[in-house]
């Protein structure tokens, strides 16, 4: 306030009040958007680590591809998957890379999404930013106008 009052001349009238309320306002809606971004980030994490968990157990529990077989290993009695086509030998499920595969599609493309959203989001708050400021800036005049108008009256009064 102190500041607002020296950059303006000292002047205290109704456009000072409405400058400060809009400036409050503008402040406020700001960090509510930047909250709510948040937040969304959080609850895309959330959804998307609980779809990605189901769809691992969906893909998982399906039948293994073909001449892929269960094994466990005789010494160390830990199981793993062999195929008998190629002789490659595994130790997570042979269904695990295409879920990784599809996650990293889904996520790509959810991030997008939630970018383009974000984009939007941020000409808005640009926009509440910069109309505070042209009100700041209309009432820093006003004020001036109003000041150097007292000025005068005192002036010829005197």
């Amino acid at each position: 306030w102190a500041d607002w009052r020296e950059e303006v001349g000292g002047t205290a009238g109704g456009d000072t009040r409405t400058s400060l309320a809009v400036r409050m306002h503008a402040a406020a809606e700001v960090g509510a958007i930047d909250a709510e971004l948040a937040r969304e980030r959080v609850r895309f994490e959330s959804t998307f680590k609980s779809w990605e968990r189901r769809m691992r157990n969906a893909l998982i529990s399906r039948k293994l591809p073909a001449d892929w077989l269960p094994q466990l290993h005789p010494e160390t009695g830990e199981s793993f998957f062999f195929n008998l086509s190629t002789g490659e030998a595994r130790r997570d499920h042979p269904s695990l890379r295409q879920a990784e595969l599809l996650a990293a599609r889904e996520r790509n493309s959810g991030e997008a999404q939630m970018a383009e959203r974000f984009a939007l989001i941020g000409t808005y708050k640009q926009g509440v930013i910069e109309a505070a400021e042209r009100v700041r800036e209309e009432c820093v005049g006003q004020c001036t106008a109003h000041r150097a108008a007292h000025v005068e009256r005192w002036l010829v009064g005197a």
